[in-house]
């Protein structure tokens, strides 16, 4: 049995994808560097959960998120034992059926994110994806859809970047959940006007800044639509992402995020 790392809430994390014996063999003429701490990683921490991107004290430490107490809808804090979707949900209409959150947005994990989407360091995905994967499957929901839908990026911002980093999230999450990439539809939504990036915005400019920017622009497949990015703060973007499914059509939507912002309404 591949060795497990135990999180402070007991959440036992396994390597979703155990490397092959070739791959065991290549470890040990190339050895990997934590993206951490920076130790050497040597063959006895092959079969780690996050090998071959992190050592398991480093995997520990990050800043995983809690959904105890927080809204499975928007993850904004609630009050103990509510069952309903909190006011903050409620009084912004919210279109979410629910958000997966898999970490709090700080520390080295808002570093990687930010070297990846503006330093041009694609090849971030791939350690990303892998603890996206992880957190997600702490928390039992990686096969709850039906479709994943990258959330677009604008023509513009998308030629200016090279890239769009929710597909690519999108895409090494799959392979470490071992899921078929035909559940992935990068083109059923589509950003149709360039808006404003939320970062330059102060908080009540940004629950309006991505109203009727999107629009779909496939048929949309039955079963859940599943939404995927990289970094949510007040969640309009994914909130109205997912209006304008619904107002095409879609029964069920929910979202997953590999980071949230705990934020100040400011």
């Amino acid at each position: 049995m591949a060795p497990s790392c135990i999180l402070e809430n007991g959440i036992k994390l396994e390597h979703p994808n155990p490397p092959s014996g070739f791959r065991w063999w290549l470890q040990q003429m190339i050895s990997s560097v934590c993206h951490g701490c920076r130790k050497i990683l040597g063959v006895k921490a092959f079969d780690d959960p996050a090998f071959p991107f992190l050592c398991t004290e480093c995997l520990k430490q990050l800043p995983w998120f809690d959904p105890e107490g927080r809204c499975s809808r928007c993850g904004m804090e609630q009050e103990t034992g509510m069952q309903k979707a909190c006011g903050h949900g409620v009084s912004r209409q919210w279109h979410l059926d629910q958000l997966r959150c898999g970490f709090v947005y700080g520390g080295m994990l808002q570093d990687w994110i930010l070297a990846f989407k503006f330093g041009g360091r694609q090849s971030l995905s791939f350690l990303l994806g892998r603890l996206f994967a992880l957190s997600l499957m702490g928390q039992k929901t990686e096969n709850d859809y039906d479709c994943m839908v990258p959330i677009p990026l604008h023509n513009k911002r998308l030629k200016s970047r090279g890239f769009n980093q929710s597909l690519l999230l999108a895409h090494h999450l799959l392979r470490n959940l071992k899921r078929h990439s035909s559940l992935l539809k990068p083109r059923l939504l589509r950003r149709v006007r360039a808006t404003t990036p939320q970062t330059e915005l102060p908080y009540p400019e940004r629950l309006k800044n991505p109203d009727d920017a999107f629009a779909v622009k496939e048929s949309l497949p039955k079963g859940e639509v599943l939404l995927v990015d990289d970094v949510m703060t007040t969640g309009s973007t994914l909130n109205a992402a997912a209006r304008t499914l619904k107002e095409a059509g879609a029964e069920r939507v929910s979202a997953w995020v590999l980071c949230r912002t705990l934020f100040e309404k400011t």
